[in-house]
């Protein structure tokens, strides 16, 4: 197991963005932020993160263009998309197209955590009832 990941926050939520940051740094990941997909291309062209949290609703070019392309060069392999469309039919879209997982909006930090950290193969420790702790408040991210 790593001492720290990187993630790729990709949201044209400038709030959101910022305080996915925040949170997620207190948690002890790297986090890097863009607003857009194209920029997202170019930061994993550049750079390696270990997970990606992609917002399926971005201006020009949508999370699921941005998703295919991501799975046709191969430029990281853990991607969460994050949608406000919480329907059936649009999540198994996101999901066939090689989303690892989907989140709907708003975002629940502790089930937005909890996702993260089962696909970083992040273990938490068991309390005593063995469910996992979760060392944060409960907070609804993006409001």
């Amino acid at each position: 197991m790593k001492d720290r990941y990187s993630i790729l926050i990709v949201d044209d939520d400038k709030t959101l963005r910022v305080r996915l940051r925040v949170m997620l740094t207190k948690e002890g990941f790297d986090t890097a932020a863009t607003g857009n997909g194209i920029s997202a291309l170019i930061m994993l062209n550049k750079h390696r993160y270990d997970l990606l949290l992609l917002d399926n609703s971005l201006p020009r070019i949508n999370g699921l263009a941005i998703l295919k392309m991501i799975r046709q060069k191969k430029l990281i392999e853990k991607v969460i998309m994050l949608s406000k469309a919480n329907d059936l039919k649009t999540v198994q879209k996101i999901l066939s197209t090689g989303a690892n997982d989907v989140i709907t909006k708003p975002l629940d930090a502790k089930s937005l955590l909890a996702c993260i950290n089962r696909e970083l193969g992040i273990h938490l420790p068991m309390t005593s009832n063995g469910e996992g702790v979760i060392p944060f408040k409960k907070i609804i991210v993006g409001e």
